[in-house]
């Protein structure tokens, strides 16, 4: 017969040893997942999905409707609600952050514990907006976006790949 101190060992070690491999499945997810976000960011083709958006004057503000960010190639495509003071701007308000344009001076370099980070330059006909975005490993964002003509504002979402009018998040 086995003694009660026998027995809590054995299962101790057989839950040690079941924790071990639950964790080398979640390592080999993590490293597919951070070549897969270091191969879209190479290749400049990306979107960053927001879901926050942090004004420089006053609160956080949820974003519900799906607003976006995307980079093919050598174009920006942006989709994002503009909440700030803006100091010269067409009457009317304009086009804000809603553009598809060419980008100039793209960067891109790996910044501490693994995380990437992008700036470039977008000039439309109402503004010159510098996007400066940190992709973390896991795929999460932080675009920070300023202008000539507004306040600074920033944002969190997510990159996910641009699929033919589809996202598919990694």
């Amino acid at each position: 017969m086995m003694s009660l101190s026998a027995a809590i060992f054995m299962c101790a070690g057989s839950s040690i040893s079941a924790l071990c491999a639950d964790r080398q499945k979640n390592d080999a997810k993590d490293k597919a997942r951070i070549s897969e976000v270091d191969s879209l960011l190479k290749a400049q083709y990306y979107r960053i999905t927001v879901d926050k958006a942090f004004p420089t004057a006053g609160k956080m503000i949820n974003l519900t409707t799906p607003y976006y960010v995307e980079v093919k190639t050598d174009t920006v495509d942006s989709h994002l609600p503009y909440f700030g003071r803006a100091y010269s701007i067409p009457y009317g308000g304009g086009d804000g952050l809603n553009f598809e344009e060419s980008l100039s001076d793209y960067s891109m370099t790996k910044g501490k514990k693994e995380r990437n980070e992008i700036k470039f330059s977008v000039r439309t006909s109402e503004d010159t907006f510098d996007f400066n975005i940190t992709v973390y490993p896991e795929g999460e964002a932080y675009v920070s976006i300023i202008s000539n003509n507004r306040q600074p504002i920033s944002y969190t979402g997510e990159l996910t790949v641009p699929d033919d009018g589809k996202e598919k998040k990694l």
